[in-house]
């Protein structure tokens, strides 16, 4: 079956509708630098964030609450275009 004319110059994979074949290779392992390891790195971080100050504390808790609120209303306008891509697939069958 041909492509839309819209398409006609895109090149597909012969496999390019297979769902999760992109997950089928597993990701190299990557060599770490050896210059701190995870283990150092969060406990850095933890003990940072135990003698932080009070305003840097809620500027940050600001922030992530916006950022959070933000991916909400995205999912939720996501869902909603999701799903009104598959009510008007389903109205628009004609068998």
């Amino acid at each position: 079956r041909p492509l839309p004319s819209r398409y006609s110059e895109i090149i597909l994979s012969k496999d390019w509708h297979v769902p999760g074949k992109g997950q089928r290779n597993r990701r190299r392992h990557r060599t770490t630098h050896g210059k701190i390891s995870f283990v150092e790195l969060s406990k850095k971080v933890s003990s940072a964030w135990s003698i932080i100050d009070p305003e840097t504390k809620r500027f940050c808790d600001d922030a992530c609450d916006l950022g959070l609120l933000q991916y909400k209303l995205a999912l939720v306008e996501y869902k909603k275009k999701v799903g009104e891509v598959k009510v008007s697939k389903k109205e628009g069958c004609s068998s």
